[in-house]
């Protein structure tokens, strides 16, 4: 790869998150088709700077009183450890997935003509009920993971969650996925991963869930296993929801609905991720 023709896991790098990358001149079609293909391990990058906070979050403030050994870690060292961990990835991925979601409330909300919903969209203004739902998610997701690290399965949960979103994005992009506007990322995006490409990542990302269950150090177990696997298939099914929306709507994708298909499917994995064995 030249200066000019950057590679993939590159591309992906920079254009899905805030990690330097270098300087990468605007990509084409080609080239963001192949920068697509890999936003899974670009979650996977993301979620292991996430699991690192958690892990120095859960050692640096485990109290001797609260945090007895077997019982598990207190609800406030459990809480610190996974608003940190949340505010890590968010600050890993440039928070571009947040924003596509609050956007894409906005618009939602709106009930106005195609054409307006798309301009409040690309409005940089945020509006009261994307804010609002900004806000719930991101304390659904911190809660949801304190129950995770409560329950001894909190890198096992920031991880799957975080994957799954980045997986349940490129349904986003599959053929027969129309962009909504005929500029921006999503616009290349949409209809440029081929549909087994999606197939494989979901069932590689099944598969290793599943194991990531089974053979947990902490909280491994056949329950555990059936679980996470049943995250990763919801988390696809609850992106293509916004996706089949988005169609509807707007005649197609935009690079704020694919943020909001990754942040709603990492929220539905997360909350999976959180069903105990009756």
């Amino acid at each position: 790869m030249t200066a000019r023709s950057p590679g993939g896991l590159r591309l992906a790098v920079s254009l899905l998150t805030a990690i330097p990358a270098g300087r990468v001149p605007p990509p084409d079609r080609r080239q963001v088709r192949a920068a697509m293909a890999w936003a899974p391990v670009v979650g996977l990058m993301v979620a292991a700077v996430g699991a690192m906070v958690l892990l120095a979050a859960r050692v640096a403030f485990t109290s001797p009183i609260h945090d007895l050994p077997g019982a598990g870690t207190s609800v406030e060292t459990a809480t610190l450890a996974s608003a940190l961990a949340i505010a890590a990835t968010a600050l890993v991925s440039g928070g571009l997935h947040l924003d596509g979601f609050a956007d894409t409330v906005d618009g939602w909300a709106s009930r106005a003509p195609r054409d307006r919903t798309l301009e409040i969209m690309a409005d940089a203004r945020l509006g009261s009920l994307g804010a609002a739902a900004l806000i719930l998610v991101l304390v659904i997701e911190i809660a949801a993971l304190t129950l995770g690290v409560r329950a001894h399965h909190g890198t096992q949960s920031l991880v799957i969650s975080v994957v799954s979103g980045r997986v349940a994005m490129l349904w986003g992009c599959t053929p027969r996925t129309p962009a909504a506007r005929p500029t921006g990322l999503g616009a290349m995006a949409a209809g440029s991963v081929p549909k087994w490409t999606a197939v494989g990542w979901t069932a590689a990302l099944v598969v290793a869930a599943a194991a990531f269950g089974r053979w947990d150090p902490e909280a491994g177990s056949s329950f555990a296993a059936v679980r996470a696997a049943g995250a990763v298939v919801t988390a696809v099914a609850s992106g293509w929801v916004i996706r089949r929306w988005a169609v509807r709507r707007l005649g197609g994708v935009t690079g704020d609905v694919l943020g909001a298909i990754s942040e709603v499917a990492t929220v539905a994995a997360l909350l999976i991720l959180d069903v105990r064995h009756p």
